[in-house]
C-alpha cells in the first residue's frame, strides 16, 4: 500500500475526522496524527513521528492506524457510526420537515386566501340581504299605499259627497 492509500484507509475509519501531516521543526521530526470524532472523549491521535522504527511517512501513518485501531476499535467505531447515522437521520429528517413545513406554510396561506375570499363573499352578501330586505319594505309600503288608495276611491268620505 502507498502513502495515499494509508492515508484514504485511515480517513475512511469513522471515527477519524481527518488525518494531518506534521511537517517538523528543530526540537521534532516530522509525522502524522488523526483527529477524531469519538465519544470516548479523546479528540487527537499522535503525532507518530518518523524515527529509525518508521524511518517514512508511509510507516508513520500504518503506526498511526494501529494505534487508532487499538485504542479506538471496534467500541468507538461503532459509536461514531451510530452518531454519524443519526446526524444522517437528523439531515434527513431537517429536509423532509422543511418540505412539510413549506408544503404546510402553502397550505396555510391557501386557506388564510380562502378565508379573506369568504369573507369579502359574505360581506357581499349582507349587503344584498340588506337590500333586498329594504327593497321588500319598500314594496310593502307601496302595497299598504295602493290598497289605501283603493279604499279611499272605493269608499268615498261624507266631506266628498
Amino acid at each position: 500500500m502507498d502513502e495515499d492509500s494509508e492515508n484514504r484507509a485511515i480517513e475512511d475509519l469513522h471515527v477519524v475526522s481527518s488525518v494531518r501531516f506534521h511537517a517538523g521543526d528543530k526540537t521534532h521530526k516530522s509525522g502524522v496524527y488523526a483527529n477524531l470524532r469519538c465519544g470516548c472523549g479523546v479528540k487527537q491521535v499522535g503525532p507518530v513521528r518518523m524515527s529509525s522504527k518508521r524511518p517514512t511517512l508511509q510507516d508513520c501513518l500504518r503506526e498511526l492506524g494501529r494505534l487508532i485501531q487499538q485504542d479506538h476499535g471496534p467500541t468507538c467505531v461503532a459509536a461514531a457510526q451510530k452518531l454519524q447515522a443519526a446526524e444522517k437521520d437528523a439531515a434527513d429528517a431537517s429536509t423532509k420537515r422543511s418540505h412539510d413545513e413549506g408544503a404546510a406554510s402553502l397550505n396555510a396561506n391557501q386557506v388564510l386566501m380562502l378565508h379573506s375570499r369568504l369573507k369579502i363573499i359574505q360581506a357581499r352578501a349582507a349587503q344584498a340581504n340588506k337590500a333586498a330586505l329594504e327593497a321588500e319594505k319598500q314594496r310593502d309600503e307601496l302595497h299598504t299605499q295602493i290598497d289605501v288608495y283603493r279604499c279611499c276611491r272605493s269608499h268615498p268620505t261624507a266631506s266628498t259627497a
